[in-house]
């Protein structure tokens, strides 16, 4: 996030957050005081972004968000702030999304943190669907630990319960992938983080 966004949505955003979104933040002793990480996070609504980014709001400007970007119209309504925020934009109804993944490892390998939703779109059903291997994908290429992340709504109310849970390594690191022979490889170590980030958020995988 560029310093200036960052700053104002430290000075405007975050208070909105905590005084009307935010009921608790668990489990921040998990978050690496020395290292940046992948964060994973089941995905409800929009306002996923701007709660995950109140709790990142010390580390804003080396954080990057992956965010689905389609059509013009996302781009003419969206663009701006896809811009300030700097993230990642993702297409999803192209095939090729290796060019994504290689360019949120430059910024890993940047020290930089990456905050993506396995998921791979907005989901309010009682259940997480199949996550996608990309974040797995992501930590074996550069031996980057995983957090995983819950959001959890408060009944009767608007606020929701947010929940770090503990770091998840992977076994090996790997430069490359072949999406034949890795494929069971990435889909065990996807699984893992899923069902951790299903014990944040309270939905079953």
């Amino acid at each position: 996030m560029r310093i200036s966004f960052s700053i104002v949505f430290n000075l405007t955003a975050v208070p909105v957050m905590f005084g009307f979104y935010i009921k608790e933040i668990k489990g921040k002793e998990n978050i690496p005081k020395d290292s940046n990480f992948i964060l994973a996070s089941n995905h409800c609504s929009n306002l996923d972004h701007f709660l995950i980014a109140t709790v990142l709001r010390k580390k804003l400007t080396k954080t990057r968000f992956i965010g689905k970007m389609e059509g013009l119209l996302q781009f003419f309504l969206f663009g701006w702030f896809y811009f300030l925020t700097e993230t990642i934009p993702i297409d999803r109804r192209k095939k090729d999304k290796r060019r994504i993944l290689d360019k949120a490892i430059y910024y890993l390998n940047k020290k930089y943190i990456i905050v993506i939703y396995p998921e791979g779109a907005r989901n309010k059903e009682n259940k997480l669907r199949k996550g996608k291997t990309g974040v797995a994908e992501l930590s074996m290429r550069t031996g980057l630990q995983v957090i995983p992340f819950g959001i959890t709504d408060v009944e009767n109310s608007k606020k929701k319960i947010l929940e770090f849970g503990k770091p998840i390594f992977p076994k090996e690191k790997k430069d490359s992938f072949d999406s034949i022979t890795d494929f069971d490889l990435l889909r065990q170590f996807t699984n893992l983080i899923m069902k951790k980030i299903s014990t944040l958020c309270g939905k079953e995988y």
